[in-house]
C-alpha cells in the first residue's frame, strides 16, 4: 500500500494510494462495505482489469490517473444516475482549468470528457445498497492508439501535469458540485453542463440500444435526460451512445 496524500485534497476527502490493482471500483467496494467514509478515494498507478460503461476493458498504463471514490448519496434512489453527469461536468470545468485557451473541452453525453474532439477519460457508476462507487480514468501521460475513437491526453496540453494534480483539480470542482446536487438536484447544474454539451443544436446519432437514431442534440431536462429533435417530435432518452455524423 501507498502513502496516503489526503492533506492537498478537500477537507473530507481522503486517498490511498496503490502501486496496482486489479480495479479501482473493487478496492473502493470493499472499503465501503467496511464502512469507509463518503469520499474516501482508491488510486492505482496501474490497473490490471480496468473496466468502463458497458463492461468495456479500459487501457491503463502507467502514468495516468486511476481512481475510485465511495458515495453515499441523500438524494432519491431515481437520481442516483445524475452523479454520472455532476462527476463529467466537474471533470471537464477542472480540465478546462489546466488547459485553459490551448483545446476545447466539452461532455459528450453522459459524461465523456473530450479534449479538442478526442477522448480524454471515461467514468463509471456503480451503485448497490446505498453506496455508489465512482470510478473515473483519464489520460494524462498516453493515450490508446488503436480505438474506434479519437483519443488524447491532457499532458499533450499541459507538459509536466501529474495524476496527482489533475486528480487534486477534480475533487476541488466535484466538491462543489457534487455538494449542490446533494441540496438541490441537477437542475441548479444543468446550464454549466450545457455550457460543454458537445454537438448541442447539431444532428447526431444516438443508440440507445441495438438501432441506430439520427436527431438535433437540443440538451438535457433537469433530470439529465437526453433530449434529441426527431422527425414525429422530441424524444427523451436516460440512456444510449451518442456519435457524431
Amino acid at each position: 500500500m501507498g502513502e496516503l496524500m489526503g492533506d492537498t485534497l478537500p477537507p473530507g476527502f481522503s486517498l490511498t494510494l496503490l502501486d496496482e490493482a486489479g480495479s479501482t471500483n473493487d478496492e473502493a467496494a470493499r472499503l465501503a462495505a467496511s464502512g469507509a467514509a463518503e469520499f474516501t478515494i482508491v488510486q492505482a498507478l496501474r490497473q490490471t482489469s480496468a473496466r468502463g460503461r458497458q463492461g468495456r476493458a479500459w487501457a491503463a498504463p502507467t502514468g495516468n490517473l486511476y481512481f475510485s471514490m465511495v458515495l453515499r448519496p441523500v438524494r432519491p434512489l431515481v437520481e442516483i444516475a445524475q452523479i454520472s453527469l455532476v462527476a463529467g461536468m466537474a471533470l471537464a470545468e477542472a480540465t478546462a482549468e489546466l488547459i485553459g485557451t490551448r483545446a476545447e473541452v466539452a461532455i459528450k453525453w453522459p459524461n465523456d470528457l473530450l479534449i479538442d474532439n478526442a477522448k480524454g477519460a471515461g467514468l463509471l457508476l456503480e451503485a448497490q445498497n446505498g453506496v455508489v462507487i465512482l470510478g473515473i480514468g483519464v489520460n494524462v501521460a498516453s493515450h490508446p492508439d488503436e480505438t474506434p475513437y479519437p483519443a488524447t491526453h491532457i499532458g499533450a496540453y499541459v507538459p509536466g501535469i501529474t495524476p496527482h494534480g489533475v486528480l487534486t483539480r477534480f475533487c476541488r470542482s466535484f466538491a462543489l458540485a457534487y455538494g449542490r446536487w446533494s441540496v438541490e438536484g441537477f437542475a441548479p447544474l444543468r446550464e454549466t453542463w450545457m455550457a460543454r454539451a458537445w454537438k448541442l443544436g447539431e444532428t447526431v446519432r444516438l443508440r440507445p440500444g441495438t438501432e441506430m437514431i439520427h436527431g438535433r442534440f437540443l440538451g438535457i431536462d433537469e433530470g439529465g435526460a437526453m433530449l434529441l429533435e426527431l422527425d414525429d417530435g422530441i424524444r427523451r432518452f436516460t440512456a444510449g451512445e451518442m456519435f457524431g455524423l
